[in-house]
């Protein structure tokens, strides 16, 4: 009798610790799943080739705020202006270039940053559009943000970035690619 009922207190025991580490691995997969998004860039969308493609899927990790973010991230963002609609339901992209204090111009196409020529390796260069743009000092809780195919700038809301907005602010972030380069 004595070894039936060790044998169920065993028994029992187990199904516990299992109900345990089930409950620990639940609540582990909703704690990355809270902090991790799986970014599908929109199809038909051009404006970070070639670095990424359309059509691929990247990893995505969501921030707070601007202070976690570094030059040449690239984030994901809800659109920052309503035309029609709601455009919650769509994401854009960019690489930051411009933090919080930073001053930014571009000068034939070239981007400096506080007097510096930023070296952008990840452009093609039949991608970048020879302009002018005047220095503009980056204010806090904004970023300066760039599409990395720049000659694609126009009507297409796609392909619109802090040249035609100005700098981006914070509470438009959702994240930042883990495998940008």
């Amino acid at each position: 009798m004595e070894r039936i009922k060790r044998k169920i207190l065993i028994k029992n025991i187990l199904y516990y610790v299992k109900c345990f580490g089930g409950l620990c691995l639940l609540y582990f997969v909703c704690k990355v799943w809270g902090t991790y998004d799986y970014v599908w860039v929109p199809l038909d969308n051009f404006q970070m080739t070639p670095r990424f493609k359309p059509k691929e899927f990247y990893w995505g990790k969501r921030i707070s705020d601007v202070s976690t973010l570094k030059h040449n991230n690239v984030i994901y963002y809800n659109y920052p202006h309503r035309l029609t609609g709601s455009r919650n339901e769509c994401l854009f992209f960019a690489r930051v270039l411009g933090l919080p204090g930073d001053r930014l111009a571009i000068k034939d196409g070239k981007v400096y940053r506080n007097g510096n020529i930023v070296e952008e390796v990840y452009l093609d260069p039949t991608s970048i559009k020879k302009e002018t743009l005047p220095e503009l000092l980056i204010p806090r809780d904004y970023v300066y943000v760039l599409n990395d195919n720049r000659m694609k700038m126009g009507p297409e809301i796609y392909f619109r970035d802090s040249r035609s907005w100005g700098p981006l602010l914070g509470n438009c972030l959702i994240g930042v690619f883990m495998d940008d380069k």
